[in-house]
């Protein structure tokens, strides 16, 4: 991945989801490509599947 992520990653749709590890972030929120890199998907997939 290039970039950083700054943990806990809370999301911003419904404040409930977190992240406490890089495995977290992963499983509860997802990555996406952006400019040629891998960034976290902001909102959880919760959220997002609404």
């Amino acid at each position: 991945m290039s970039g950083k992520i700054k943990l806990p990653h809370k999301c911003p749709s419904c404040n409930k989801t977190v992240a406490q590890t890089e495995k977290d972030l992963s499983d509860l929120f997802g990555y996406r490509t952006m400019n040629g890199g891998v960034t976290n998907q902001s909102y959880c997939k919760a959220c997002r599947s609404k």
